[in-house]
């Protein structure tokens, strides 16, 4: 997963670089605000983007809010950097759209699980990325369904339009990607259960039936 480090600071921003790359990140840095801004810009940032609070040319709060307002959803997790007491740079931050903060000097581990959080956070985002585009594309064929389906007045199957007929399940579970499952309505299900009720009885009457049939049988041969 990549990783943009934004820190004015070259000592802080080389053992940021150093310990994302020992945890297996792809890392880019930026050693100003300007520097940091022309890399999130692009059409396809980093994921996750680590900026300082203070830099030279833009602050990682501008960044934060430049950011938030190109990308929409898709905007990179950011994690702000900050000195210890600069409280009010973390809840503005945050109210802009930062997804977590840290300040220094940081704990390895700390900073290390904060960005497993943000790693998830950025996976699940793209799961639900893929969900809404495939749901998208599914409403597109619905929608396009509407007056272009030749279906058979006697057994309802359904035209391909290449001179080929399918079952309407089976047309719909192709296309539609199983948007539809199988079900019981209320009606049916209510059908079933008087159906199962009276099974029993049924089964009853015709033992008796059987029964009375020997009986007059026996009778008839005596």
């Amino acid at each position: 997963m990549r990783v943009l480090i934004a820190d004015g600071d070259p000592v802080s921003r080389q053992v940021l670089e150093r310990l994302l790359l020992d945890w297996s990140y792809e890392v880019e840095t930026a050693h100003d605000g300007t520097a940091a801004w022309d890399v999130l810009r692009k059409p396809d940032p980093p994921c996750i983007a680590i900026l300082d609070c203070v830099m030279s040319g833009m602050d990682g709060i501008e960044i934060c809010r430049r950011v938030c307002a190109i990308h929409g959803l898709h905007l990179p997790y950011v994690i702000l950097l900050t000195d210890k007491g600069k409280t009010a740079d973390i809840m503005k931050g945050l109210r802009l759209g930062a997804g977590d903060c840290i300040m220094r000097p940081f704990i390895r581990e700390e900073l290390q699980l904060r960005l497993h959080v943000g790693a998830r956070i950025v996976e699940q985002r793209a799961e639900l990325t893929r969900r809404v585009r495939k749901l998208e594309d599914v409403l597109s064929h619905i929608v396009g369904f509407r007056g272009q389906l030749k279906v058979c007045s006697g057994c309802k199957s359904v035209s391909d339009g290449n001179g080929k007929w399918h079952r309407f399940e089976t047309y719909l579970a192709q296309h539609l990607e199983h948007l539809f499952l199988d079900g019981v309505c209320p009606a049916c299900n209510n059908k079933e259960e008087r159906t199962d009720r009276e099974r029993p009885r049924l089964g009853v009457c015709g033992s008796e039936e059987r029964r009375l049939m020997v009986n007059s049988e026996a009778r008839s041969n005596i």
